[in-house]
């Protein structure tokens, strides 16, 4: 991709590298907490690098709600590589917010007999595990209890933010979209709002460091022997990085 800002230049050697250092983890694949671990990092790096393509093409409006869902995935993961037991608690959360869903779309109207019966179905089972998460010990953390058990909660502003742009509110809209520069009253509409990419910066120079942060916990955990690499990796993007530009 030509011509792209250092920063975004470095995002994606980061990307590549804990990629390819991924592939190389050995793994227990009916262990919860290791395809979970791996599975969140795995979401990390596909979001980082879904963010830089998006920014690398000019596409601005995705790229804050991907960050919601990497802030979600790297959450989840220090507070994993913490304490395993978390692994369970990410699963009644699921759980219960399967539950919530098909009681909410088994309300609506119109609905068929069949429907109906599905999600009853999905409703029970859904119970019935949470209930055995719950009699081992499991809990349903708040997102702010999450940012505690993953002693993050100073970027829990950032979070909030972010999921912002999620549902698409009023001040989403009007970032996306309003031009406030005319002189005519009130505000033009634009579509692909011209933003300089360097305003992205500081989101970008974020989740990099957070993955990399991340892939050397996880290769300490899975004992790859490849945490030295991506601490050298992590050098190799702030050299892709460069001076910032005053």
């Amino acid at each position: 991709m030509p011509d792209l800002p250092p920063f975004l230049h470095a995002c994606l050697v980061g990307h590549d590298g804990m990629g390819a250092l991924l592939l190389r983890v050995k793994y227990n694949g009916q262990s919860l907490v290791e395809t979970t671990m791996l599975g969140l990092h795995s979401s990390q790096i596909e979001l980082l690098g879904g963010m830089a393509t998006l920014l690398a093409n000019r596409r601005f409006t995705g790229v804050p709600v991907l960050y919601r869902s990497f802030l979600d995935a790297t959450v989840d993961l220090r507070a994993l590589v913490r304490d395993p037991d978390f692994a369970r608690c990410r699963l009644l959360r699921y759980y219960n917010e399967g539950v919530r869903i098909a009681k909410a779309a088994s309300s609506l109207e119109p609905i068929t007999d069949e429907t109906r019966n599905t999600l009853a179905t999905a409703q029970t089972h859904m119970q019935e595990q949470a209930k055995e998460l719950r009699a081992l010990g499991a809990t349903s953390p708040t997102v702010g209890e999450r940012f505690k058990l993953a002693d993050f909660s100073i970027h829990y502003v950032d979070y909030m933010q972010a999921s912002l742009a999620v549902h698409s509110g009023q001040s989403a809209l009007l970032d996306r979209h309003a031009d406030h520069k005319g002189e005519a009253p009130g505000i033009s509409l634009l579509l692909y709002k011209d933003i300089h990419l360097e305003d992205f910066r500081e989101t970008m120079v974020k989740a990099l460091c957070f993955g990399l942060e991340s892939a050397h916990e996880v290769h300490e955990h899975f004992q790859t022997g490849l945490a030295h690499v991506v601490d050298a990796l992590a050098l190799d993007c702030e050299r892709a990085m460069g001076p910032r530009a005053t």
